[in-house]
C-alpha cells in the first residue's frame, strides 16, 4: 500500500442513510452522526481536505463540469427501484502530475458494488439524439452529458476477504489499524473494503488536466435496507 500522506489528494466522505439509502455529501453532516472512519485515504480526520505537500503539484477530486467537490450531490439511492444502479460524475483535476491511482474505500453494512468507468470524448452540453450510454450532470445553467466508456476500471482489492459463495462481502483486518487505531470494537461491516486501480493514469502532461469518470453504484435486486456506510473516493499521485 502507498503512502498517502506524501500526496496531494482532494476526499470526499459519504454516507448513506438507511431511509431509502439516499447517499448525502459529507458537508450536510452537521447534524449527523458519522461512522469515524479515517482510513490510509486520509492523513487527518477532516471529511474534505484539500492538502497541499509542494508546488507546483495539486491533485485534487471533483465533480461534473470540473466544479467543486462540495456540488455533488448523492440523491436518491432506492434499492427498491426497478433500475437496480445509479451513476455520478466525478473528476480529477491536478497540474504538474505525471500520474496518479484512484482509490476507494467503503464499509459493507449495504452489499453494494462500485465500478469507475472512464467517459469518452468531452463532456457536451448539447442532448445527443440518444441519452443512450449516456450520464447527465447538472449545474444551475446548464445540463451536460458524459458518454460512457466500455467495461469499468480494473479495480484490485487491498483487503476483501474471500468471502464463500452467498455469504456477505466483508474487510479483512489487514489495514485495521491504519483505520481505527488501537480501537477495537468494530463490527465486521464497519471494517472498510480499500481498493485502487490496478494500473496508473497517465496525464500526458506537466500542465492543468481534467479527467471526468463515472462512479456508478449497484445493487442485487431485492436487496434490503440496513444501516449506514461511508464511502471515501480519493486520487494518489505517482510522484
Amino acid at each position: 500500500m502507498e503512502n498517502n500522506k506524501k500526496s496531494t489528494e482532494k476526499i470526499n466522505f459519504k454516507r448513506i442513510t438507511k431511509i431509502g439509502l439516499i447517499l448525502i455529501a459529507a458537508l450536510f453532516l452537521a447534524t449527523c452522526a458519522v461512522l469515524p472512519v479515517y482510513a490510509w485515504l486520509t492523513s487527518g480526520q477532516r471529511f474534505a481536505g484539500y492538502i497541499p505537500i509542494s508546488a507546483p503539484e495539486s491533485l485534487y477530486i471533483g465533480t461534473g463540469n470540473g466544479e467543486d467537490i462540495k456540488y455533488l450531490y448523492f440523491t436518491g439511492v432506492d434499492v427498491t427501484n426497478e433500475v437496480n444502479y445509479v451513476e455520478y460524475v466525478i473528476s480529477v483535476q491536478g497540474e504538474g502530475i505525471g500520474d496518479y491511482r484512484l482509490q476507494l474505500g467503503y464499509t459493507t453494512n449495504n452489499q453494494l458494488t462500485y465500478g469507475i468507468y472512464s467517459v469518452s470524448g468531452e463532456p457536451t452540453n448539447v442532448e445527443p439524439a440518444s441519452l443512450d450510454g449516456y450520464v447527465q450532470y447538472l449545474t444551475q445553467e446548464s445540463t451536460f452529458y458524459y458518454y460512457q466508456k466500455g467495461s469499468p476500471l480494473q479495480l484490485v482489492f487491498l483487503n476483501k476477504d474471500d468471502a464463500d459463495e452467498g455469504e456477505p462481502i466483508i474487510a479483512t483486518n489487514d489495514y485495521h489499524g491504519e483505520t481505527y487505531g488501537e480501537y477495537s470494537l468494530v463490527n465486521e461491516f464497519a471494517e472498510p473494503i480499500y481498493l485502487q486501480t490496478a494500473n496508473r493514469i497517465n496525464t500526458g502532461t506537466n500542465n492543468y488536466f481534467i479527467h471526468y469518470y463515472i462512479l456508478r453504484i449497484e445493487w442485487e435486486k431485492g436487496t434490503n435496507n440496513r444501516e449506514t456506510d461511508v464511502v471515501c473516493i480519493a486520487a494518489k499521485s505517482g510522484s
